[in-house]
């Protein structure tokens, strides 16, 4: 009786063990669904962040360098492209204020929208005597303003700037290169470093502060004279190569600083069709949405000291959907710029290449991940089924105690080993196959391109932490099983001894 009593208890502790081992696998399949199909504004930017960052690295990396010229006239190829970010818009989510009528709130409105009670539908008409777009106007007489974000979406790209465009000329060379010749700004006691073998220093090359260095610095040309074109002639002397300037490969026009992400195309999209409302999802991501996970803008780039018009704009561009009562083309954007998403050397981007397909922006580990066919509805009824097993093992052991059934606990012992060990190596190579297709990835990049890694590495942890935990408490019950399995044995040999 004593005998039978203590391999009860401990049949019933590696039970346990296992009924905790489930509930941590159920855990594991809850937050994967919540990853994959919840519609939680966090887990969307994170999701389209790895979509993205393949493309937004190598769009940057791959932009060729060269000498620009200023000119009334340039081949398609040769013009340098520039984000228009057009469209402007209030984030009021997560505002309920009662000053804004109801259907602004907890909203993302467009600007020429009218959200103070009282007001028609209609929106802002504007037009050339009244300013509306203007900061200090809007303050007073815009109730959004007090409680909502203002921010500029990407609308499309454009290639003139007051009838003049920027052209490439010359041979180009790649980003690659170009950092193979790099050195950081400063080196270890922070003295700026100088370029080697005669090399001149010409800015500062990418985020990450290398210094660029080239046999000679290129020399732009500006065929327009400051009298002629005075936006065109700033500009020009903004992309003159100095020492401790940054070079510019990425312009975007904007009333605001732009967001800390922008695409010009989503590649779940382009490869996969996503429905409507997918889209719309990682669309419609405001800075409110990527400062859950990192900064709201996109520090990077600079504002330069000029100003253009919509108006001017609309005059040199096609501009798509452009509706005049929406826009006021008084109002002025400024010229952002940045240099290239950096890395601290060419090992590092050597590291980058290797994770990420250059032909294929899908054929890399946070697309995948993102994108991933597993669907942890599996994982979930797994383990509920197993918990509805080890629930049973547990009243059929209390029966078999009772009813001292040596044979009977013998055969459920035998079995629930069988479950365990079974679960246990089908876990294994789950985490395995897991890791090998997800591993961590670390790479010393710009800081923000950085924060998307980490963020990677992070969820392709947590994706599997609590299936570990499952698997290490399963262990402990198939050694606590293995021992009463052994004293049974023990005993059933001992009895069959004594009648002997």
């Amino acid at each position: 009786m004593e005998t039978n009593t203590i391999n009860f208890i401990l049949f019933i502790i590696g039970v346990s063990f296992f009924f905790f081992s489930q509930i941590f696998l159920l855990i594991q399949g809850i937050i994967n669904l919540e990853f994959y199909k919840n519609e939680d504004r966090k887990v969307i930017v994170e999701r389209t962040l790895f979509e993205q960052f393949s493309e937004e690295v190598y769009k940057s990396i791959n932009t060729p360098f060269t000498n620009y010229s200023f000119d009334n006239s340039c081949n398609f190829d040769n013009q340098l492209k520039m984000s228009l970010n057009l469209d402007t818009f209030y984030d009021c989510k997560d505002i309920y204020s009662s000053d804004l009528k109801e259907e602004c709130r907890n909203n993302i409105v467009a600007n020429y929208t009218k959200c103070s009670p009282g007001s028609n539908n209609e929106g802002y008409i504007f037009n050339n005597k009244y300013d509306f777009l203007n900061y200090e106007q809007r303050f007073l007489t815009d109730e959004r303003i007090k409680y909502c974000q203002y921010f500029s979406r990407y609308n499309q790209q454009i290639t003139k700037i007051d009838n003049s465009y920027i052209c490439k000329k010359g041979s180009q060379k790649t980003y690659e290169k170009l950092l193979s010749d790099s050195l950081p700004l400063k080196d270890i006691n922070g003295i700026e470093n100088n370029c080697k073998n005669g090399m001149q220093k010409c800015g500062i090359l990418d985020t990450k502060n290398n210094i660029l260095c080239l046999d000679s610095c290129p020399e732009n040309d500006v065929k327009i004279t400051s009298q002629d074109n005075p936006i065109m002639y700033q500009l020009y002397s903004n992309f003159k190569y100095e020492q401790n300037k940054k070079i510019i490969s990425s312009i975007i026009l904007s009333e605001n600083q732009p967001m800390s992400h922008e695409w010009d195309n989503y590649i779940r999209d382009k490869y996969e069709k996503m429905d409507e409302k997918e889209l719309k999802k990682r669309k419609n991501l405001s800075p409110k949405d990527f400062g859950l996970v990192w900064n709201e803008f996109d520090d990077t780039y600079k504002k330069l000291n000029i100003k253009i018009s919509v108006d001017e704009i609309q005059k040199d561009n096609y501009i798509i959907n452009f509706v005049s009562s929406k826009y006021n083309t008084n109002q002025n954007l400024s010229i952002y710029y940045r240099n290239y998403i950096g890395f601290k050397n060419s090992e590092e981007l050597n590291k980058f290449k290797e994770n990420f397909n250059e032909k294929d922006p899908r054929d890399n580990p946070l697309y995948k991940l993102s994108s991933s066919n597993h669907n942890p509805i599996v994982t979930i009824t797994f383990s509920c089924i197993l918990l509805v097993l080890d629930i049973l093992s547990l009243i059929f052991s209390i029966i078999l105690w009772k009813k001292e059934n040596n044979e009977y606990n013998s055969y459920l012992l035998i079995l629930f080993f069988i479950i365990d060990i079974i679960y246990i190596i089908v876990g294994i190579i789950i985490i395995i196959i897991h890791f090998v297709k997800y591993p961590k990835i670390y790479i010393d990049m710009d800081d923000r391109m950085k924060s998307v890694l980490d963020l990677y590495n992070k969820r392709t942890f947590l994706s599997q932490t609590h299936r570990i935990i499952s698997i290490v408490l399963s262990f402990v019950s198939l050694i606590i099983i293995s021992i009463n399995f052994r004293k049974s044995e023990n005993q059933e040999n001992q009895e069959i001894l004594n009648n002997e």
